[in-house]
C-alpha cells in the first residue's frame, strides 16, 4: 500500500480487517503468509504485522484506524483482536463506534460484513458539508428634493434651467463563494420648470447607473 502512487500519510487512513476465527499461520512481513503454525507464535506474529502495518503506513492516533469485522460468536478471540490488533488502543466494541480508538464488530454472516464495511465507511469518511456561501452586499440611496426653474420675459431673453445629471457606480468586488447582492435606490421628486410669455424654462434629468 505504501508504495501506490495514491499513497500519502497526510490523508486520512482507515484499514479494514475482516476474520472468522483465530490466527494459524505465520506470515513473513516481507513476503506472503508462510506456513501453518500454533496459535501463540500466530498471535505474535500477527501483533508484529500490525506493528509494521503501523510503521510502514506511518499511521498517526489523531487521524488513522485500524478496525475489524468479526464473523462469529468467539467472545474470547475478539477480545484478542479488541487489546491487540485495533488501533489506536484501547480498543472498544462496537457498537456504538468510538471516536478515539479502534474497534472490532461481531457479526453473523457475510451478507451483515457488507452491511457493516459500509456503515464504517459512512462513520469514518464524513460527507463534506456544503461550503457556506457569505453575502456580499452594496448598498446605496440617492433622494432628490423639490427644485423648480422659473423664467419670466421675452423669448430668449431670458432662460431658466434645471438640469439634474446622476451617475452611480456599485461595485461589489471579486465573489468567488458568495451571493451578490446591489440594492440601489432612486427617487427623484417634484421639479418644476416654468416659463412665462416667451421665455424659455427647461427641466433635464438624466440617470445613469452601473452594478456589478
Amino acid at each position: 500500500m505504501s508504495q501506490s502512487n495514491n499513497f500519502d500519510p497526510a490523508l486520512k487512513q482507515v484499514v479494514n480487517v475482516i476474520t472468522d476465527g483465530q490466527p494459524n499461520v505465520c506470515c513473513d512481513t516481507i513476503s506472503h503468509c508462510g506456513s501453518s503454525c500454533d496459535l501463540l507464535s500466530a498471535e505474535n506474529n500477527s501483533i508484529d504485522a500490525r506493528n509494521y502495518l503501523l510503521s510502514n503506513l506511518q499511521l498517526t492516533p489523531k487521524d488513522d484506524r485500524i478496525t475489524c469485522e468479526f464473523i462469529g460468536n468467539d467472545s474470547v478471540f475478539r477480545d484478542w483482536i479488541k487489546d491487540q490488533i485495533v488501533w489506536p488502543q484501547p480498543g472498544k466494541i462496537a457498537k456504538p463506534y468510538p471516536s478515539d480508538s479502534g474497534w472490532v464488530r461481531m457479526v453473523q454472516s457475510y451478507q451483515e460484513v457488507e452491511e457493516a464495511i459500509q456503515e464504517k465507511v459512512r462513520i469514518s469518511v464524513p460527507t463534506p458539508k456544503s461550503a457556506e456561501k457569505t453575502l456580499s452586499k452594496n448598498s446605496d440611496s440617492v433622494q432628490v428634493g423639490n427644485d423648480e426653474a422659473r423664467s419670466i420675459g421675452d423669448y430668449g431673453s431670458t432662460i431658466a434651467v434645471n438640469n439634474l445629471e446622476i451617475e452611480k457606480n456599485q461595485d461589489s468586488g471579486e465573489c468567488n463563494s458568495c451571493n451578490k447582492s446591489n440594492l440601489e435606490k432612486i427617487k427623484i421628486g417634484d421639479r418644476k420648470a416654468l416659463a412665462s410669455d416667451d421665455a424659455i424654462g427647461t427641466n433635464s434629468v438624466k440617470v445613469v447607473t452601473n452594478q456589478q
